[in-house]
C-alpha cells in the first residue's frame, strides 16, 4: 500500500513538472517575418517577453545559425541585444510599410511581416 502511494506521489510531482516545463517553452510571438534566401530562409520571431530569435537556414535542415537575445522596442524601431555573435544584418532595425529593415548591417536585410501585434 505505501509503495502505491508513494509511486502515485512520485509520478504526479514528474507530470506536473512536465507540464510546466511545456508552459515555459511556450512564448507569445508579437512579431514574425521572414525571407526566402537564395540558399535557404531567413526568419525573425519576437515574443512578448522582449526575447527575440533570428534564424538564417540553408537548403538543408542541419545548416542553420540562430542568434538570441533581448529587444527593445521604442515606437516603430527594435535594438537588438545578441547574446553572442551578431549577424551581418546588424542589430538595428525599423518596421516600415508590414517589413522589418536592418539598417546598420554589412547588408541591408528585409524581412516580410507575417504576424505585427507590435505596431498595426
Amino acid at each position: 500500500m505505501k509503495k502505491a502511494i508513494f509511486i502515485t506521489i512520485v509520478s504526479l510531482i514528474v507530470l506536473s513538472c512536465q507540464r510546466t516545463s511545456n508552459k515555459q517553452i511556450e512564448k507569445k510571438e508579437i512579431l514574425n517575418a521572414g525571407r526566402e534566401a537564395p540558399l535557404g530562409w531567413v526568419y525573425l520571431t519576437i515574443y512578448q517577453d522582449s526575447t527575440f530569435q533570428f534564424v538564417l537556414t540553408g537548403i538543408r535542415s542541419n545548416d542553420k545559425e540562430i542568434f538570441h537575445g533581448k529587444v527593445r522596442i521604442e515606437n516603430d524601431s527594435l535594438f537588438f541585444a545578441y547574446t553572442d555573435s551578431v549577424p551581418k544584418a546588424g542589430n538595428i532595425a525599423i518596421i516600415k510599410n508590414k517589413m522589418v529593415i536592418y539598417t546598420n548591417g554589412e547588408y541591408s536585410e528585409r524581412l516580410e511581416i507575417g504576424q505585427n501585434e507590435i505596431i498595426k
